[in-house]
């Protein structure tokens, strides 16, 4: 019978260790998450509005100072071909247009493309925080469920075991003060070996 109750306690204490999750720390990681998803839909929204601020300084440029220089050349080319060159026909200026335009439109995809490539780094990026932080809530819940379990285990079975929460404290502090001197002993040892070499 007594070794059927250590046994629970004893897996308990193993699993938790020194560990003390609050069920509040959950919560908080929880809300972390929803800032993310916030921060996302803001930075989404930023990006958005410089892209489309970048496309209409594009669209200006090409239909002003762009257009202006672009007819100026051709007006030029026209005048050096026929000296008594005066202005553009109808066709010739709806030609000089239409290279204007294919000229903007490639400036536009290449933003859009700049766009794209943004935003799915934007997503990737996201992505990964919230993947993070959904599984370090699911863990700070699990921590803090097995917390109140182990709690619940030394309520219901500590007592007759002759155990309790400062008892488990006591092992809890003396498992941390061995490991670390291993650690530090194991530490020493490698610095022995690096030192022969």
């Amino acid at each position: 019978m007594m070794k059927t109750l250590w046994l629970p306690l004893i897996l308990v204490w193993a699993l938790v260790g020194c560990a003390s999750i609050p069920r509040e720390s959950a919560d908080l990681s929880r809300h972390v998450g929803d800032m993310i998803a916030s921060t996302k839909v803001a930075h989404v929204a930023m990006v958005n509005r410089y892209f489309d601020r970048l496309k209409s300084e594009v669209e200006d440029f090409a239909f002003h100072e762009y257009k202006d220089a672009f007819l100026g050349n051709v007006r030029k080319v026209a005048k050096k071909k026929d000296s008594t060159f005066v202005e553009l026909s109808f066709d010739q200026y709806d030609q000089a247009i239409t290279r204007i335009q294919q000229r903007r439109d490639e400036w536009v995809r290449e933003v859009e493309k700049g766009q794209q490539t943004v935003l799915v780094s934007l997503e990737e990026h996201y992505g990964l925080m919230t993947q993070a932080n959904a599984s370090l809530t699911a863990l700070l819940r699990s921590a803090a469920n097995l917390n109140q379990t182990e709690a619940a285990l030394i309520d219901r079975y500590g007592a007759s075991a002759g155990l309790s929460s400062a008892k488990l404290k006591e092992w809890e502090d003396k498992t941390y003060d061995t490991t670390t001197k291993v650690r530090s002993l194991m530490d020493g040892a490698m610095e022995a070996l690096k030192g022969k070499d």
